[in-house]
């Protein structure tokens, strides 16, 4: 299975570390992070672990529409720059996207036309 993760930040340095971390367990495809122009190491941070990084001084909405349109995979992850995923995230995902619990909410579509 292939997930593209998006992380939104913002002066994440603090917590970011941690959150790249746990993605990197899973074997992403790809992490992409989405800084709205931060000021401490975030993107060094960022950069460490191979993310691609885009600047953008957008809102949370239109800055989360715009990783999902860097994303190559079906299925896209949004995580929050302050989170730690459990090693079993990827199979939770996996679960609702076949449809195994019709009731959650982290499914979603995004048309990308190119």
């Amino acid at each position: 299975m292939s997930i593209d993760y998006v992380v939104l930040t913002w002066n994440s340095a603090s917590t970011l570390e941690l959150t790249l971390s746990s993605i990197r367990t899973g074997a992403p495809e790809q992490i992409i992070v989405v800084d709205k122009h931060s000021t401490d190491r975030t993107t060094a941070i960022a950069g460490k672990y191979g993310c691609e990084v885009i600047s953008s001084g957008t809102g949370l909405g239109a800055a989360r529409r715009l990783g999902a349109r860097e994303a190559r995979t079906d299925l896209i992850a949004f995580v929050d720059s302050d989170v730690e995923l459990l090693p079993e995230w990827e199979e939770v995902l996996q679960a609702c996207a076949d449809g195994r619990y019709p009731d959650a909410g982290v499914i979603g579509a995004l048309y990308n036309d190119g």
